[in-house]
């Protein structure tokens, strides 16, 4: 029963150390911002994101990514997790990061701001781009499941395995 337990233990070592090393890398390359983006910032950058000059959007984007990309760490670190490492965190942590740029992309400034029923909620970029980072994963997820395993006991292995044949 010991011996099972340290197994465990050094797996779960070497899937933290995995994030870890990420982490590490992405700030030294300074990819974390520090400070809170305001509303007002955020559609700022939005607007110069959708500009027509590309200089100007380019910027724009890297600045609205070193700003979410704390956020898609987090998720993609709750994905690695829940897949129990059977898909590398750097790639989930890339799916993130292009769920990032297509909420960037696809993102209505119309709506910005604009208030539901009550008015009291409003569409902020931060709730679009969770949705996409979401869909981003568990699309790659989806798509790479043959390396998860879902069955859960040798009975649903035999099982399923005979439904393949």
């Amino acid at each position: 029963m010991t011996s099972n337990k340290c197994v465990a233990k050094n797996k779960n070592q070497l899937l933290s150390q995995e994030i870890i090393d990420c982490l590490n890398r992405l700030k030294k390359n300074k990819l974390f911002q520090n400070q809170i983006l305001t509303p007002e910032a955020e559609l700022k950058l939005l607007t110069q994101a959708k500009n027509g000059i590309e200089s100007v959007s380019t910027k724009a984007t890297q600045e609205l990514y070193k700003h979410f990309i704390k956020y898609a760490f987090k998720i993609a670190k709750y994905k690695f997790n829940s897949v129990d490492g059977k898909i590398s965190f750097e790639d989930l942590l890339s799916e993130a990061s292009i769920g990032i740029l297509k909420a960037i992309k696809n993102f209505n400034l119309d709506y910005w701001g604009t208030s539901s029923g009550n008015g009291f909620n409003r569409i902020r970029f931060s709730g679009y781009a969770k949705i996409w980072i979401d869909n981003c994963l568990n699309e790659f997820c989806k798509n790479n499941s043959s390396i998860i395993k879902f069955v859960t006991s040798k009975e649903d292995e035999r099982i399923f395995y005979q439904i393949g044949k």
